[in-house]
């Protein structure tokens, strides 16, 4: 085995098992690991290469550097890049324009003074709020967008005098800020080396639409969800309508154009733990996860709705029904949240070691109706309300390093957590879509429940 004494402290999984030409690793799709990802003995003197996965937690690799008959089982190896299968996870759309920096701070300028006209009505988030008249620069042109569907072609600049001569007083109007043409290209050429994110030059394939805004001055983008709002009852994802919003100017647009792919990487991370489905096991785990009113003692299923400043703990519920297809054996439980403001927390267990949570725990040969997973910590309901889903993972096996599993808010987040610690999220963008084959001794639970205000 390793001396942990050695360890770099970046994610590390153990070798179980090491023969003559590979190695099965403790880490699988749950820590992001994926065939062709590099891991390297923390001593540095050997490199392997995942090539076959096998479900939640293993995997199998062989050698790309060093002596294989070296291996011991025990050894640990660092993670040290994460490469998916093509197919991306998550489609964007970029609004390309031939605009100089300069262009840019003129027309931030006359946005912020159009702004001032109190005859219309602003929208200064489109994800919060419908508007009824878009503007938007296509190539050479300014244009306006009607609720009727038109599209006025502008010649020349925007100006307070043409608004009110073609647009209804009182309307909701949305002024589009494109990229400048620099800037567009550094985050194209991001965007372009990731692997969970790709790239389409058709807006209507993309989930998620760059938007620029001009505040206080400032030119803002941040990726949203198109033709959708938060007023929308038609709204019922887990998905975040939009990330944070990103200042952009001449100084930090490296720095910008990382901090929208990193948003956009952690989104195609929420898609991928929402679409992950079971494997078919024939039952043999009926237990499903359920979230009970810490007050009021009721429990909460699939669709239940849930109000604000509800204190809600986690629960394992027995499937009474299909009691007799369960084989008898107790599994790793691991639950994680993913709210609508980007964020993914693990929830269960409570502590950064697998302690507690092999269930459930048979006394007398009997199991409990209802055990209560949550002991130290509740989770309060609170905004941005919407859709927040729950997501049982459970395996034969215990997950190491099961903290990778989280990430932070895309959005700014309000939920009422302080007693939880962030943790560095490290998927890295490895999320791309799969169809996997993975054996039948793990299963997965998704519990969304919607949330509303008192």
């Amino acid at each position: 085995g390793t001396d942990v004494s050695d360890l770099s402290g970046k994610a590390s999984v153990a070798a179980l098992y090491a023969g003559s030409s590979f190695i099965i690793l403790q880490g699988g799709y749950a820590l992001g690991l994926d065939s062709g990802s590099l891991l390297r003995r923390i001593d540095d003197t050997l490199t392997v290469r995942v090539f076959k996965m096998n479900g939640l937690n293993r995997c199998i690799a062989k050698i790309e550097r060093g002596d294989l008959s070296t291996v011991s089982v025990g050894d640990l190896f660092e993670i040290i890049n994460w490469v998916s299968p093509k197919g991306s996870s998550l489609k964007v759309y970029l609004p390309s324009s031939d605009l100089d920096a300069t262009a840019i701070t003129q027309i931030v300028s006359q946005f912020n003074q159009l702004m001032q006209d109190d005859r219309f009505a602003w929208v200064r988030d489109p994800s919060e709020e419908t508007p009824e008249y878009i503007i938007f620069y296509d190539k050479e042109n300014w244009v306006i967008s009607t609720p009727d569907g038109q599209l006025l072609l502008i010649n020349g600049d925007v100006t307070a005098e043409y608004l009110r001569n073609n647009v209804q007083g009182g309307a909701k109007i949305f002024a589009y800020l494109p990229p400048s043409k620099s800037f567009y290209n550094e985050l194209i050429s991001k965007i372009s080396k990731s692997n969970s994110v790709e790239l389409t030059d058709d807006p209507n394939l993309a989930r998620y639409h760059l938007v620029g805004t001009a505040e206080d001055g400032q030119a803002r983008y941040a990726f949203y969800w198109p033709k959708v709002s938060r007023e929308d009852d038609l709204y019922l994802s887990t998905m975040p309508l939009r990330t944070d919003f990103v200042n952009v100017n001449n100084e930090n647009s490296a720095v910008a154009t990382n901090t929208l792919l990193d948003y956009a990487e952690k989104i195609a991370k929420i898609k991928v733990w929402l679409n992950m489905h079971n494997p078919i096991d024939e039952g043999r785990f009926p237990f499903h996860l359920v979230l009970k009113n810490h007050k009021t003692e009721a429990y909460y299923h699939l669709g239940d709705t849930v109000y604000g400043d509800d204190l809600l703990v986690l629960a394992l519920e027995t499937d009474k029904e299909n009691l007799e297809s369960w084989d008898q054996k107790s599994r790793y439980i691991y639950v994680i949240s993913i709210y609508n403001d980007g964020s993914i927390k693990v929830r269960f267990p409570e502590s950064s070691e697998n302690v507690g949570n092999k269930l459930p725990i048979m006394q007398n040969g009997e199991v409990e109706d209802i055990t209560i997973l949550s002991k130290k910590k509740g989770l309060r309901v609170g905004e941005p309300y919407g859709i927040d889903t729950y997501v049982m993972l459970t395996t034969d096996e215990p997950i190491t390093f099961f903290e990778m599993m989280n990430s932070d808010a895309v959005y700014q987040n309000t939920k009422g957590e302080a007693n939880y610690q962030e943790l560095m999220y490290i998927l890295n963008g490895n999320t791309k879509t799969r169809s996997v084959f993975t054996p039948a001794n793990w299963s997965v639970y998704h519990l969304q429940v919607k949330t509303m205000g008192d």
